[in-house]
């Protein structure tokens, strides 16, 4: 494991975790993802769950699919989509936490 002093030497790593940030810093991609957290779900149900229009609903899947956070799974005319790595919820329900924290002491 780096120290905090290698992490901030590296920029390849600090590229890395404002892409992490990034993908966080969307309220809509937040939302999917506490959606998920209680089980797979398919674009349409997400859809209607959240209100927002499909296309970006697979939008935002695929911008988590590719930061390896959601996995996909056919089953057959159907797209499911589940947390491939339970660790992001643990992060948000942190980072939850954190803020009410912070938010109690303005």
């Amino acid at each position: 494991m780096k120290t905090k002093k290698e992490l901030y030497k590296d920029l390849k790593t600090c590229i890395e975790l404002s892409e992490f940030i990034t993908a966080l810093g969307n309220p809509r991609r937040v939302a999917i993802i506490c959606l998920l957290k209680d089980g797979s779900k398919n674009v349409s149900t997400i859809s209607k769950t959240l209100n927002i229009p499909q296309s970006s609903v697979s939008i935002h899947l695929n911008n988590l699919r590719h930061m390896g956070w959601l996995k996909k799974e056919k089953n057959g005319r159907e797209v499911f989509y589940t947390i491939s790595d339970k660790k992001v919820i643990s992060l948000l329900e942190d980072l939850s936490r954190q803020f009410l924290i912070i938010k109690e002491r303005r």
